[in-house]
């Protein structure tokens, strides 16, 4: 079974032998500068830039040569593009991955920034309650030392109170004594 490749190889030569016996006429093969260019480097076939050919000029061998020089640009050129498409589907895919990593990279970043802050807020309040429950203590103390304090003013003033009932006491016993004795003697 003829393939499409073989089918243009050959419409591609009987064209060209047809077209052989007219001669200066000229064909355009319909090639890409770029393909041109690979012919002359890769066979050594000289077409104009805009791919034309005249046809006067060759002759069966020639034909044959320009038709294998024009089939191996063509395929080579197709195995280019296709290698092109692939490159590019496969730099496509990097870049997504890229993107996707990144977007990783940025959710796992902002995780750990949110759970930086979360235990920074939770080290501030457990500061805080240190804090307040070191002044409480320290207000406790405070109010024990105040209460001790009073009561050592409260004990004072007891014994300042006692001692001046003693002295009291003993002023009236001096006096109901020399009471006692002033009147034993008058």
């Amino acid at each position: 079974m003829a393939t499409y490749q073989t089918c243009y190889w050959d419409v591609l030569v009987s064209d060209l032998s047809l077209t052989v016996l007219q001669k200066f006429i000229s064909s355009s093969t319909l090639l890409p500068p770029e393909q041109c260019d690979a012919l002359y480097l890769k066979r050594n076939i000289q077409i104009l830039p805009e791919g034309c050919v005249s046809l006067g000029a060759l002759n069966a061998p020639k034909i044959d040569q320009l038709a294998r020089g024009i089939d191996l640009v063509v395929r080579e050129g197709i195995k280019e593009a296709e290698e092109a498409r692939k490159h590019a589907i496969a730099m496509e895919l990097a870049l997504q991955a890229a993107k996707e990593q990144a977007a990783r990279e940025e959710a796992e970043a902002q995780a750990a920034l949110a759970a930086a802050e979360e235990e920074r807020a939770r080290e501030q309040d457990t500061l805080m309650m240190e804090e307040s429950i070191a002044s409480a203590m320290e207000a406790q103390k405070r109010m024990e030392e105040e209460e001790k304090m009073r009561e050592e003013a409260d004990r004072e003033m007891v014994e300042t109170l006692r001692k001046a009932e003693e002295r009291a006491a003993i002023a009236r016993q001096a006096e109901a004594i020399l009471a006692s004795i002033t009147g034993a003697e008058l």
